[in-house]
């Protein structure tokens, strides 16, 4: 009877757990930065919804693909190569002054 009540006991925690972690998991990839969501929608990748908080923050969600992840990643090199010229022009002003 024991060894029942622990077996019972070992599935119920398996359970319990496995929820809380398919719940950490998000299906959907989030973005709240309108300036990758404008890159994204120019790029032809729609967004499947969106949602506004209560402090009226907008977040924009898309389904995962390959090809919204390869977009991502001409995004954010593209813009990595954006801040590092802004970041080489104050190295550059602040030689000069």
């Amino acid at each position: 009877r024991n060894d029942q009540n622990l077996c019972e006991s070992i599935r119920r925690i398996t359970l319990i757990r496995r929820r809380i972690i398919m719940k950490k998991f998000d299906k959907e990839y989030s973005t709240q930065w309108m300036k990758e969501v404008i890159w994204l929608r120019n790029n032809n990748i729609p967004f499947t919804f969106v949602k506004t908080d209560d402090n009226g923050v907008t977040t924009y969600k898309y389904e995962k693909t390959p090809e919204l992840f390869n977009k991502l990643a001409l995004f954010y090199c593209q813009n990595r190569s954006d801040k590092n010229n802004v970041e080489d022009k104050r190295r550059t002003n602040t030689k000069n002054n």
